[in-house]
């Protein structure tokens, strides 16, 4: 296409080039970010021009308009963020859907892991994984009974505790005392002065007459679960106090 004198086409390509330069500046690009190469090329299909050069020509002589350019160059910058965004927001909606548990899992990225309810191990307790069907891996205690009387071995997988603190643990805990006023006030109040949430509290009288005492506890390590249980023991009345097992 002959828009301009073979003469003045140098001089027209510069100025174009320069024209949709500063139009993407204009508009508050980054110029390195919209003027790539691939992206020009699409344009210049767009505006069924031969070369990039050509494209340049016919901006610089005025056949077609800086804002021609720039707004193909704006669509494909957008789509092409758009995407990247999507990309992003689905890679931290992986993380989101693979919950570790604070637990690395041997070779294995991305599976979901959960802390088995029969044995609730926190960090400072041996463990180790047991793949499931379409759960991911559930994490025992290594002693857990359950466990060691239905493990298939090989299915069975090596994990460890991550170092974080940020994680919080269930732990059941079981309290024998004598059947007395205030027992069950005294072992909330030695909870809550230890500075931990209690999810569950359940207590019934024994055919002896002792009561008992189901309490859930949010921990964040084994140590953590020894200070809470060492406070209770000392608490009036009260007789055992132990971890709950499978």
């Amino acid at each position: 296409m002959q828009y301009f004198k073979v003469k003045d086409k140098e001089k027209n390509i510069e100025r174009g080039r320069d024209a949709i330069e500063r139009e993407v500046k204009k508009l508050g690009y980054e110029t390195h970010k919209i003027l790539r190469d691939d992206w020009l090329e699409e344009v210049k299909e767009k505006l069924n021009m031969l070369s990039l050069d050509e494209m340049y020509a016919a901006v610089g002589f005025g056949t077609i308009t800086t804002a021609q350019v720039t707004a193909k160059l704006q669509d494909i910058y957008n789509k092409h963020y758009k995407k990247d965004d999507q990309a992003i927001e689905e890679i931290v909606e992986s993380k989101r859907r693979y919950n570790n548990q604070g637990i690395e899992v041997k070779g294995v990225d991305g599976v979901n892991v959960r802390i088995a309810k029969c044995c609730t191990p926190v960090p400072g307790d041996e463990i180790v994984g047991y793949i499931t069907i379409g759960r991911g891996i559930s994490v025992h205690r290594k002693d857990c009974k359950n466990l060691q009387n239905n493990a298939d071995p090989e299915r069975l997988v090596e994990v460890k505790w991550e170092n974080s603190n940020s994680t919080s643990y269930s732990a059941s805990i079981e309290i024998r005392a004598f059947d007395k006023p205030n027992v069950i006030a005294d072992i909330a109040s030695r909870v809550n002065e230890s500075k931990l949430s209690m999810s569950y509290l359940n207590a019934k009288v024994v055919k002896n007459g002792d009561a008992v005492i189901d309490i859930t506890v949010e921990i964040t390590d084994s140590e953590e679960l020894e200070r809470v249980m060492e406070k209770l023991k000392r608490i009036n009345n009260v007789l055992e106090v132990y971890r709950i097992k499978a």
